[in-house]
Formats: structure tokens, C-alpha cells, sequence
């Protein structure tokens, strides 16, 4: 484990693209288990600070590690310890969970000003259903 390889830390915009082109990365989250079972990013598991050995010894060292947290602190420490103990590449959110969904946010609502303004362009008034389809859009490229 002397051997440390740099680990990459990723702000919440470009970890969709990162994920899309890693599709077997490993994603633990290391959020409470009360966060991570409500609100979990797909193909997440739980790091619960016991099972992290069993990952560190029983997965590939060639596959991707993305770490999560709540605030982006614990999941630095272990992308770090990961990378040290040989996986190839490793990486974590900065800001954790909480600058994922606020970027989630921003990107629904800028969807939704887009939608607006092209609606008073064409002269359409927005309807309530209209709304509602905006509303019930993913917040995509941030998947849960």
C-alpha cells in the first residue's frame, strides 16, 4: 500500500459523463443507511466503515471506484484509501450528495426557464398540464 496513485475529485456536473463511461465502477456510498436507502444513486451499495475490507480485498483492482458522501469529506478519505490499496482508477464527488442534488436542481430549473421562454416565443401560454409534465421530468443527466 506504499505505492499511492493519485485519485481524481469530481464536482457534481461532470459525474454522469464520468459514470456513462465507466459502467462496472464501483459506487459506494457512504452516507447513514437512512439517506442511502431514500435517496441512492443507481447501482450504489452501502459503505457502512465494516464492509469496505471486504470490498478492498474481494473486487477487481481494475475496475473504477466513485465514492459518495454526504458533504463530500468521508468519501475523499476512502477514494484515497482505495486508490492506495491498488484499484486503477478512484474518484469522488466534492460537496458530496448535497452538491449533487443542488446541481440536480439547477438543472431542472433551467430546464424549466428554457421550456417557459420558448412557450412565450411561440406564443403558447404555458398550461397547468404543461407545468406538470416539466415537474414530473427526470433531472436528468442526474440520475438517482
Amino acid at each position: 500500500m506504499t505505492n499511492r496513485r493519485p485519485f481524481q475529485r469530481l464536482s457534481a456536473t461532470p459525474v454522469p459523463a464520468w459514470l456513462a463511461a465507466r459502467p462496472n465502477a464501483l459506487v459506494p456510498d457512504a452516507r447513514e443507511a437512512p439517506q442511502h436507502a431514500q435517496d441512492p444513486l443507481a447501482g450504489s451499495l452501502r459503505l457502512d466503515g465494516q464492509n469496505h475490507e471486504i470490498l478492498l480485498l474481494c473486487q477487481r483492482r481494475d475496475r473504477p471506484v466513485f465514492l459518495h458522501c454526504y458533504y463530500g469529506k468521508a468519501s475523499q478519505s476512502y477514494a484515497q484509501m482505495f486508490v492506495a490499496f491498488g484499484f486503477c482508477e478512484g474518484c469522488d464527488l466534492i460537496g458530496g450528495w448535497k452538491a449533487w442534488r443542488q446541481a440536480a436542481l439547477e438543472a431542472w430549473q433551467q430546464t424549466t426557464i428554457t421550456a417557459l421562454q420558448q412557450a412565450a416565443i411561440g406564443a403558447k401560454k404555458p398550461t397547468m398540464q404543461s407545468v406538470r409534465n416539466l415537474e414530473a421530468q427526470e433531472t436528468a443527466p442526474f440520475p438517482r
